[in-house]
């Protein structure tokens, strides 16, 4: 069931679809901002390159973190190459499904292919969701602490104000999430899958009866698998975890430096943080399409002009989503040609 579920996901449909959002939306806004001399102001400096070479550095800093703790949420039982397949495959699953799905969810299929048993797996895949949302909810309110709403969200507009309600609905949901999580893993699992088991006996969720009861019945597998770790252990996850999303934002600072503008390279940061939340609502795959055009809105005063922001955006673009793109196809093509 697992392969033919990686095997549906791996068409060519599914690869050029994001392409062609993506690609779809920087030629759009091209052709909407362009005047003669666009690209007067763009020169391949050392800077210019030592910037690009930074970004690729920075992501895959965010691929060692992730990796890392593949190996330590499995207690080093999965080999460091089986958790670079695992990442790779994960971030390529995530590239052509619509983002609002997430990649995370295809862990336990992805590790339990490496491997791993089931329930060891299911253990890897609730934790890994857990602390990635748990590393957002607890950054966005020092965000919001350190920088007003109009630098953080950009002068206010009908696109802005749209972006800022979004984003604000989303932490909210992110905030209940995260807490339900916590009950159900480390807090009292027991009751909340009991919780949980009486949700699907309602009349209203009874198409999704099957699946709450396999939620209830997993969560509280993984929570006696983690049962008896030390606090220190999970600090540990944590500030890896907290690493990796740095490594993933940094991306945008190495760019903005390397086109040769200083500007507040914490705001800069913190408005990474907007874009990711925002990016997690949309319906097209890997958020093609809807990141290029928020990326645009929101970054465009740490640039010249328009062409720096457009080039800046499929630089982005390429070392952070298309890069996933051809590492998953490499990977998937060599397990098959394995086979």
């Amino acid at each position: 069931m697992a392969q033919k579920k990686i095997t549906k996901v791996y068409s060519y449909f599914s690869l050029i679809l994001p392409i062609i959002f993506g690609l779809g939306v920087i030629a759009w806004l091209f052709l909407r901002e362009y005047r003669p001399g666009y690209f007067k102001c763009i020169q391949i400096t050392f800077q210019f390159v030592l910037g690009v070479i930074a970004g690729f550095l920075f992501i895959m800093g965010r691929d060692l973190a992730v990796i890392t703790r593949y190996r330590i949420l499995s207690d080093n039982k999965l080999p460091w190459r089986r958790c670079f397949y695992v990442n790779t495959l994960c971030e390529f699953m995530s590239s052509v499904i619509p983002s609002i799905l997430g990649g995370n969810s295809l862990i336990a299929i992805l590790l339990n292919k490496e491997g791993l048993k089931g329930g060891k797996s299911l253990n890897i895949m609730f934790l890994c969701i857990f602390f990635d949302e748990l590393v957002l909810v607890t950054f966005i309110p020092v965000v919001l602490l350190c920088f007003p709403a109009h630098k953080l969200f950009g002068p206010q507009t009908a696109v802005t104000g749209s972006l800022k309600i979004i984003f604000f609905l989303m932490y909210l949901f992110l905030i209940a999430y995260t807490f339900l999580f916590y009950l159900a893993l480390f807090r009292c699992p027991r009751q909340m899958q009991r919780f949980f088991l009486w949700v699907s006996r309602r009349k209203i969720l009874h198409r999704w009866h099957d699946t709450i009861e396999n939620f209830a019945n997993d969560i509280l597998t993984s929570a006696n698998e983690i049962r008896g770790k030390s606090f220190m252990y999970w600090v540990k996850i944590y500030f890896i975890t907290t690493g990796a999303w740095l490594s993933r934002y940094l991306v945008v600072n190495a760019l903005i430096i390397g086109f040769g503008r200083g500007g507040n390279q914490l705001l800069a940061l913190a408005r990474q943080l907007v874009l990711w939340i925002i990016q997690t609502v949309s319906p097209t795959p890997g958020g093609s399409g809807i990141s290029e055009y928020v990326f645009q809105v929101y970054y465009s005063d740490f640039f010249v002009n328009p062409g720096q922001v457009l080039l800046a955006t499929f630089i982005w673009r390429i070392i952070t989503f298309y890069l996933y793109l051809v590492l998953g196809v490499l990977v998937i093509g060599k397990k098959i040609q394995r086979k």
